[in-house]
């Protein structure tokens, strides 16, 4: 009984915190799963038919104003994250020197985002505040199919990226041949056929149904045998998008750090050479906790949420899980805007390309600190050049890899 009348406290203040009238007795009269067809996933969590209960249960739970605050978030992120990777695009296209191995990478992520944004944020957005699929049945497998694709396409991407890197600093020489654009060109390439081959079962087993019960026409996938795939290609989702993803990341990264930091031996002398090395194993070293945290971060919760989901056949329906499920989608929908920020703005060579293609938005400073601005930009030439021509040509390839 405590611990019951525990669990129902932690659901009203999060209720609250969220806007939303409902309690947590409305919720679990619903039943099991009834609010699962609300908030269809980015790797493929949809409810079966079996598993709605009610969708007026989805209405009841985010009556109020949480109906239209998810929708508004969605709709700030999805505007975040369009601009913020087509300026990374913008910034790429329109100076030559930045189209490098990993910019190409950094193209194609951009590329990923933008999709995944657009396919799925104004589409799940509708499902907070109508109990209805809008949009027929072509769409119905359209949407999900691209979410699962675009979803597979970022994690794929982030992997490539990891191995470029651990190959320029690793095997700057050796890789050579192997870096080149035309290569990441097909590496991208073969990242989209993948996904698009291995997120099929989507399009196949997501059909537009008429839910009796509620009168409305609802989106969901239908497995052959729900009882066996419905969790499974879950767990399969996982594994490859990101269990083995983050191991991949983690083993590239770690040997990559281990290598720079063994760069530069403690009696060294500490001129130009060895203290850019040194900055830039710092800035590295900063760029890998953020990719890897905010990539694991963003991500997990989505894929616990979903798993348990799955998994557990007496998943609890309370404000609680509710409110975590649609905090875990945010998180997801979070890291694509989040990436043009992590992977593209914390470089260097970005800054000052940024501030070339928009010099009117760094006037106003300029003008305010002519002299300090003038001079870090001529120790950052001198730095980047006295960098590129130390280790034989190695930090060029190391500085052009990581900015």
């Amino acid at each position: 009984m405590a611990t019951a009348t525990a669990a129902s406290t932690t659901a009203h203040i999060l209720g609250f915190l969220l806007g939303s009238t409902v309690t947590p007795t409305e919720i679990t009269s619903a039943g099991p799963e009834a609010y699962m067809a609300s908030t269809n996933a980015t790797v493929s969590v949809a409810s079966t038919p079996a598993e709605i209960e009610s969708t007026a249960a989805v209405q009841q739970a985010t009556a109020g104003r949480a109906a239209w605050l998810i929708p508004v978030i969605f709709g700030l992120i999805t505007v975040c994250g369009v601009v913020g990777n087509s300026l990374v695009m913008y910034v790429i296209v329109r100076h030559g020197h930045m189209k490098t191995v990993t910019n190409y990478y950094i193209v194609n992520l951009a590329v990923t985002d933008i999709s995944f944004l657009l396919c799925c944020a104004p589409f799940t957005a509708t499902l907070f505040v109508s109990r209805d699929w809008l949009f027929g049945a072509f769409m119905c497998k359209f949407v999900f199919y691209m979410m699962q694709v675009t979803g597979q396409c970022t994690c794929l991407t982030l992997t490539a990226m990891s191995i470029d890197r651990y190959q320029a600093i690793v095997h700057p020489i050796r890789s050579l041949k192997s870096r080149t654009t035309k290569v990441a060109c097909i590496v991208n390439a073969c990242i989209w056929i993948g996904s698009f081959l291995i997120s099929i079962p989507v399009a196949v087993y997501f059909n537009l149904n008429f839910d009796e019960r509620e009168n409305a026409l609802v989106c969901v996938e239908v497995w052959p045998d729900p009882k066996l795939m419905f969790p499974g290609y879950a767990v399969f989702s996982f594994i490859l998008l990101y269990v083995i993803p983050i191991f991949i990341i983690t083993v590239c990264y770690s040997i990559m750090l281990r290598k720079l930091w063994s760069r530069v031996s403690p009696g060294e002398p500490d001129n130009a050479a060895n203290l850019q090395n040194a900055r830039q194993k710092r800035r590295v070293t900063r760029m890998v906790l953020v990719v890897v945290l905010v990539f694991a971060v963003c991500w997990l919760p989505i894929y616990i949420i979903n798993l348990w989901m799955r998994l557990d056949p007496n998943f609890p329906k309370t404000d609680a899980t509710y409110i975590f499920k649609m905090a875990a989608h945010t998180l997801s929908y979070a890291n694509s805007s989040a990436n043009p920020f992590v992977y593209a703005f914390m470089g260097e060579n970005y800054r000052r390309c940024f501030k070339k293609a928009f010099p009117i938005c760094f006037t106003q400073k300029r003008q305010r600190q002519p002299a300090d601005i003038n001079t870090t930009s001529r120790v950052d030439q001198m730095a980047n050049f006295t960098g590129a021509t130390s280790a034989g040509g190695v930090r060029t390839i190391e500085t052009v890899a990581l900015d």
